[in-house]
């Protein structure tokens, strides 16, 4: 009989799904309490577990005992979020501490597809160029039409961006840099792209979460609208690479829709996911995903990245004789068109 009364109990279990629901389990403590809260945020929220293949009620179950052994913040964060967060394998996420310092949980390496001081001295110096190349600079358009974004904190910038597109309206080409921007706010992305378009069209989605199977998702589609306060009509170069990251890359998805912009570089990372923060414990905090980047035929930017239209490769040994081969290629083309 009380075998019998095992096997219904081990039955209701099953069928009730406590197995898999962390709240089942009669744990307490502050730090255990922590560990369950951000588990249950990404089992709620993050849109891209089926495309990764990440059993991530199995995870919990993996980490759930150390998290029971963690006797302070310090330890609950380094030897149980930041390796269960790990396994996501998105460098996305992030845990901070109250210094400001970052925990990363996937990071990456970058191949930077260019060299800063070879690129000022040989290319654009000699051009004008007014600005910091590691945030925001342009040349003179009338020896070089070129602008370098590499911040998207774009408050005061974006005006000057009109106004040297609309300096550039008579020529037929111009060069834009971001193979040194590693993302930000997705705030202006939109409107920037609107300088290169004079009507609406369909730029990617966002992927969200809506229930609580890892495949309840909805897309919502972002649109490109045109900016009054400027319109550019000729040819865009867009230069990218592996330093063209996250926000950098939606914005790519943006262009690579417009007819007047081919992409030239390297393919970008594949950060595709929008980022927020949620403190759990006086002053810590860990990265909340919004959202995912998808294409127009709902293709994940997450891992895979953009590909440039033109694949150009650059090497250590072009950077070491002051060579840019993406910029150089780029000018190729300008100038192929100014004729």
């Amino acid at each position: 009989m009380n075998h019998l009364i095992s096997f219904i109990f081990i039955l209701l279990l099953l069928f009730t799904g406590c197995f898999h629901n962390p709240s089942s389990f009669n744990v307490t403590g502050e730090h255990y309490t922590v560990f369950t809260d951000i588990w249950e945020d990404y089992e709620a929220n993050y849109p891209e577990f089926t495309m990764k293949a990440v059993n991530w009620k199995e995870v919990f179950y993996k980490y759930s005992p150390l998290a029971e052994e963690a006797e302070t913040i310090e330890e609950l964060a380094y030897q149980v979020l930041q390796p269960m967060l790990a396994e996501i394998m998105d460098a996305h996420i992030y845990l901070r501490e109250p210094d400001g310092t970052f925990i990363l949980t996937y990071p990456l390496d970058y191949f930077k597809n260019f060299e800063v001081n070879g690129l000022m001295e040989n290319y654009l110096l000699p051009s004008g160029f007014t600005g910091n190349f590691d945030e925001f600079g342009y040349c003179d358009p009338d020896i070089l039409p070129y602008i370098a974004i590499n911040s998207w904190d774009l408050k005061d910038e974006l005006e000057i961006i009109c106004n040297y597109l609309e300096a550039c309206s008579e020529k037929p080409s111009i060069i834009i840099d971001m193979r040194n921007n590693p993302g930000g706010s997705v705030y202006y992305i939109d409107q920037l792209a609107g300088c290169f378009t004079s009507s609406s069209i369909r730029g990617y989605y966002r992927r969200r979460r809506r229930g609580p199977g890892y495949d309840d998702v909805f897309h919502e589609i972002q649109y490109i609208d045109p900016n009054p306060s400027a319109y550019y009509a000729g040819n865009v170069y867009l230069l990218i690479g592996e330093f063209s990251v996250s926000a950098t890359e939606n914005f790519a998805l943006f262009m690579k829709s417009l007819d007047n912009v081919v992409l030239i570089g390297d393919t970008t990372p594949g950060l595709g996911c929008a980022v927020s923060k949620i403190q759990f414990s006086d002053g810590w905090t860990v990265a909340h995903i919004e959202w995912s980047t998808r294409g127009l035929n709902y293709e994940p930017l997450e891992w895979y990245g953009i590909a440039p239209d033109i694949y150009v490769e650059a090497t250590e040994a072009d950077f070491a004789q002051g060579i840019d081969p993406v910029l150089e290629y780029a000018i190729d083309l300008l100038n192929s068109q100014a004729l």
